[in-house]
């Protein structure tokens, strides 16, 4: 298909569902200008249809991710809604998740590593835009889950179960998860920061008549 960008303005949506049927070429000045593909196209072109294979270790903690994250679904959302917030970005938190398997301290790490490693991405989801945009609110978002009590024990919930083991016999992924203790230790630390301290007990003093 062949069109101009007049009638990529009016029409991009149509455009942009057509696109999963054939490639849409869109010209300026008489000259072709852009192609709108759909993603598997994309990665057609580029040699990696298939760039993870299902099979791989980290898929199948996905798998148990994603069903202990949907099973949690109806309490994420009352938790929100407790504190008037949005719920935790389920994109962000196999994010959280993947830099606790890999031990992974630098957040400008992880970033780097969910722009080129396929597997990485694969992993996260298809909303990968959310987290390779830009890398300072990354980082940012990431700092503040990580001081989240209620981020946190869901992150403990959801990989308490895990097969890490087996997993870590086939991949690169820590089984310990040390950062999910490191993250616990930290909201400890803040906890009794922020807790009063205990109560004095005052012993009555009577006086007699006379003293």
């Amino acid at each position: 298909m062949n069109l101009g960008t007049t009638d990529l303005k009016k029409q991009l949506s149509k455009l942009a569902e057509s696109s999963w049927q054939q490639p849409v070429m869109v010209s300026r000045y008489g000259s072709p200008w852009i192609w709108i593909v759909s993603h598997d196209t994309w990665r057609r072109r580029l040699g990696t249809a298939d760039p993870v294979l299902p099979d791989h270790p980290l898929m199948a903690l996905r798998q148990h991710v994603d069903a202990e994250l949907q099973r949690r679904a109806a309490e994420i959302l009352r938790q929100a809604n407790e504190r008037y917030q949005a719920p935790p970005s389920i994109t962000m938190l196999r994010t959280l998740i993947l830099q606790a398997l890999y031990d992974m301290e630098s957040p400008q790490a992880l970033h780097e590593q969910l722009v080129y490693n396929l597997l990485f991405r694969d992993f996260v989801g298809a909303d990968i835009r959310e987290v390779t945009r830009d890398v300072s609110t990354f980082v940012e978002t990431l700092a503040a889950m990580t001081r989240d009590e209620q981020v946190v024990s869901l992150l403990e919930e959801v990989l308490a179960q895990a097969p890490l083991d087996a997993a870590a016999a086939q991949s690169g992924i820590s089984p310990e998860c040390r950062l999910l203790g490191v993250w616990r230790d930290r909201l400890a630390v803040k906890q009794r920061r922020v807790s009063p301290p205990p109560a004095t007990r005052v012993t009555p003093l009577f006086l007699h008549a006379g003293q």
